[in-house]
């Protein structure tokens, strides 16, 4: 087991034992037992400080894995080696009585997960901060709503003393805002600490995790970087993981147009640029990393102090770089329409889901004016592999043409 390495797993196996029942030839019904195998010989290695999500089909073996890791049940075959302490997080609000109030319930579920009554009490006022759940703490929970739960649940969990963290979907009912103020402090969260979350959702697999495990059947078919692994999965069940995106084509069209100070901004849409320097207007948004990105404005302006720019942002809105039209080097006409074209190789971009923002800057001030829309875009190449994955730079070089 080398330094880095938390948790290794060789050749795990696991048997159930069913009992079936099937019709005698004197019409009685007669029991038999067979072994059902939830885990089939899977073997992976997790590093310390890791995020690493598992999914797969309902029944495909990924609860009965935690549960092997968390020592909850035993297996039957293969090896396990764990370093640190590990703390497991089944079920939202499991060990919850929904006669008490949501502070005695903070007090017991802390206890369950080994966290001292006296680090709740001298943190309480973080967790109401935390939970949002304010005036309803001293209130019985069967009067709270499943996000509630979900709120008060979590907001216990920033106190675990543990080196790995377990999650098996247990923040489903969580709201949007909620859910990203989840995944946040889970990035913070495991600078010092190794988490593994079972989850179905895209979302959480593509924009927190590092890696993704997936398992089919008991057996582990992919274990790699998220849009490789799950594109894997996808194609395993026969979908296409990009129509869950259901992102269409990548345009804004400003009607009426956004109107600032005498700058117009009537549409912004992405084009891919072909070798042969056509362009293609996608009825998608999802990109090769061959080709050429082509950010194009529809713009009118009277105004010589205003420019056009974009902000490009992952989908978790960490802002990655921004750029703007310099009118000192490359004239616009003015009281005229003008299709502006930013040139980008989106040979720089990792895979994954971006989002472009477009703003007007005052070339003079330095002050940016956003403009409230969005475009996103997929970047998906099968061709790149983990080693050739090219993160998101700040200085970019653009070529801008009117």
């Amino acid at each position: 087991m080398e330094e880095k390495e938390v948790i290794v797993v060789c050749n795990l196996s696991k048997y159930y034992e069913l009992t079936t029942f099937k019709q005698s030839f004197f019409r009685s019904l007669v029991s038999r037992k067979e072994k059902f195998k939830a885990l089939n010989d899977v073997s992976f290695k997790i590093n310390r400080n890791e995020i690493v999500g598992i999914t797969g089909p309902n029944g495909s073996g990924k609860t009965t894995l935690l549960k092997i890791l968390a020592g909850i049940i035993p297996y039957d075959e293969g090896t396990i080696k764990i370093k640190g302490k590990i703390t497991a997080l089944l079920s939202s609000g499991l060990g919850f009585h929904k006669d008490l109030t949501g502070y005695d319930n903070i007090l017991i579920y802390a206890k369950s997960l080994g966290i001292p009554t006296k680090v709740i009490r001298e943190n309480i006022h973080k967790i109401l901060e935390f939970s949002e759940i304010g005036k309803f703490l001293y209130e019985p929970i069967k009067r709270y709503s499943s996000g509630m739960l979900d709120r008060l649940s979590f907001s216990v969990v920033q106190f675990i003393n543990s080196e790995i963290v377990l999650f098996d979907e247990v923040f489903s009912f969580s709201d949007v805002s909620f859910q990203n103020k989840i995944n946040n402090y889970i990035k913070e969260f495991s600078k010092n600490k190794t988490i593994i979350i079972v989850t179905h959702k895209l979302n959480v697999l593509i924009n927190l995790c590092d890696r993704v495990i997936v398992l089919y059947k008991g057996n582990k078919i992919a274990d790699d970087i998220p849009l490789y692994a799950l594109n894997t999965y996808y194609k395993h069940i026969n979908l296409n993981l990009y129509d869950n995106f259901q992102y269409k084509c990548p345009e804004i069209n400003f009607d009426p147009p956004f109107n600032f100070n005498g700058f117009k901004v009537f549409k912004c849409y992405i084009v891919e640029c072909l070798s042969n320097g056509e362009e293609v207007r996608k009825q998608n948004s999802i990109f090769s990393n061959q080709f050429y990105l082509c950010i194009v404005s529809e713009i009118l302006t009277t105004n010589a102090e205003l420019s056009i720019g974009y902000i490009i942002m992952d989908s978790m809105n960490n802002r990655l770089t921004l750029f703007y039209l310099d009118t000192s080097t490359i004239k616009i006409k003015y009281n005229e329409k003008t299709t502006v074209k930013a040139k980008l190789n989106s040979k720089i971009f990792s895979n994954g889901l971006f989002k472009i923002q477009p703003f007007i800057v005052n070339l003079v001030s330095g002050k940016f004016i956003f403009l409230d829309s969005e475009i996103f875009f997929v970047i998906n190449s099968e061709e790149k592999k983990l080693s050739d994955v090219v993160y998101f730079p700040f200085n970019l070089n653009v070529e801008w043409s009117v």
